[in-house]
């Protein structure tokens, strides 16, 4: 689902190029995530949901994560996802 659900974002963005360009980040890494060879990053989900204007919602890039336990409006864009971490 969550590659199906990332590829339909590179459609709407036109390429994995455009995607990338999009995200600020490298072509290479968008068709790592797109073949499934990487986890969607939680930032770009979060960069995603804004760039799309919802249209992509960070819950469907990402149901495994519990986006609930995050309040919406104090998200950074690259935010501190590791248990051992001092944010």
């Amino acid at each position: 689902m969550e590659r199906a659900t990332f590829k339909a974002v590179c459609e709407f963005f036109g390429s994995q190029k455009k995607t990338a360009s999009a995200l600020g980040v490298t072509p290479g890494a968008v068709n790592h995530v797109a073949r499934g060879r990487k986890k969607l990053p939680l930032w770009w989900c979060l960069s995603i949901e804004r760039l799309t204007g919802g249209a992509f919602s960070r819950e469907a890039l990402r149901p495994d994560i519990p986006w609930s336990a995050f309040d919406r409006q104090s998200v950074h864009e690259k935010p501190c996802w590791r248990p051992d971490a001092r944010c």
